[in-house]
């Protein structure tokens, strides 16, 4: 259990570094961008795709539950938590590609 969770360690860190890349060169390139607040659509946007994403994610955590009580090893737990956080993100941000995109 306690590899697993070290585990965690780097791939957080491997997360991370990117998503802090990405975020700080846009809004180096354009900055007066960076500081504009969300308007109703987007809001709604984002609630959308937040609310798609609920469902993977208590799938998932039952899923994760329904298996330790039969007995499943914790690391394969932690791989289970770990691939339903990283489901119910791509959805998150999947649902809000497609709602731009179709310009609701």
């Amino acid at each position: 259990m306690l590899t697993s969770v070290w585990m965690l360690i780097p791939v957080t860190i491997i997360f991370l570094i990117p998503m802090i890349a990405g975020t700080a060169f846009f809004a180096i390139r354009s900055p007066k961008e960076a500081n504009l607040k969300e308007d109703e659509r987007e809001k709604i946007i984002h609630l959308k795709g937040t609310h798609a994403a609920y469902y993977p994610l208590v799938l998932g955590v039952w899923a994760n539950i329904f298996a330790l009580i039969n007995g499943l090893a914790f690391g394969w737990s932690v791989n289970i938590l770990m691939a339903t956080l990283v489901l119910a993100e791509l959805v998150r941000v999947g649902a809000q590609l497609y709602y731009y995109r179709r310009g609701y």
